[in-house]
């Protein structure tokens, strides 16, 4: 039997908490047939992809005026590339967090 991960619950820990955000992010895993409508669940064998069709099609903002800097500027490995960090310790954090950072080009 495969094993699954909730949709709702990737959604949410990619950070697309409010209804919109994750009805969003539910169409665009649609959009690019990862799901159809009234599944509940994703395989985990997608949920890479998953990943990397929302980091690659959404961009993340707030109500800081930050968010409007260009990305490259504000991302983190970016920084930590430029500081010549080249490795990291995870002691925390979820599957779908895990797989975006080993998704990082500069790791």
């Amino acid at each position: 039997m495969d094993r699954v991960f909730p949709i709702p619950r990737l959604l949410n820990d990619l950070g697309l908490r409010s209804p919109e955000a994750q009805a969003q992010g539910r169409a665009l895993l649609e959009q690019h047939g990862l799901t159809r409508a009234g599944k509940k669940n994703l395989s985990l064998a997608k949920v890479e992809r998953a990943c990397a069709v929302l980091a690659g099609e959404l961009r993340r903002v707030c109500g800081n005026a930050e968010c409007d800097q260009p990305a490259a500027a504000r991302r983190p490995e970016e920084a930590l590339y430029q500081a010549g960090i080249s490795r990291l310790l995870l002691l925390s954090g979820t599957p779908p967090q895990h797989m975006t950072l080993r998704n990082l080009r500069c790791w």
